[in-house]
């Protein structure tokens, strides 16, 4: 997407990632379901950033059970997040989900660390970058740029 596009393209799980380096020393992610536990880590390693990161931990909910179950959904990201601070060490949360971000300030208010909203970061992050007028160029030779 990024090699076609005139314009920034950010994923919110890569900004929200890095965003949190800057702001803490070991990063916590939540997920919805276990299968994303492993794909988590791959991008934590493509970013090289394993070293800083405390954990990744399930929720146990799909994202239309997080949509659906507003309470449950964020008493769970609250739990898991105090799990990675308590047990891990963590000292900022990335929600590593669109949809749990609906819930990033309300738990973040009741924690002792920042909870980031990966859809704001993601947002500003593509903001920054047209601002700076800085967003990796078109670089695939083989890749056909629309009309």
């Amino acid at each position: 997407m990024r090699e076609v596009a005139d314009i920034p393209v950010v994923g919110i799980g890569e900004a929200s990632l890095l965003v949190a380096m800057m702001m803490g020393q070991r990063l916590g992610v939540v997920t919805p379901l276990p299968g994303l536990v492993g794909p988590t880590w791959r991008q934590i390693r493509a970013l090289g950033i394993e070293g800083r990161t405390a954990g990744v931990v399930p929720l146990g909910l799909s994202v239309e059970e997080i949509r659906q179950q507003p309470e449950r959904a964020a008493g769970a990201l609250k739990e898991a997040a105090l799990r990675l601070i308590e047990r891990h060490g963590a000292d900022v949360i990335v929600p590593g989900c669109g949809s749990l971000a609906l819930y990033a300030d309300k738990v973040g208010a009741e924690l002792p660390v920042p909870v980031l909203n990966p859809l704001r970061v993601g947002v500003r992050m593509a903001e920054l970058m047209a601002g700076l007028g800085a967003w990796p160029q078109k670089k695939a030779a083989n890749v056909a740029c629309p009309p």
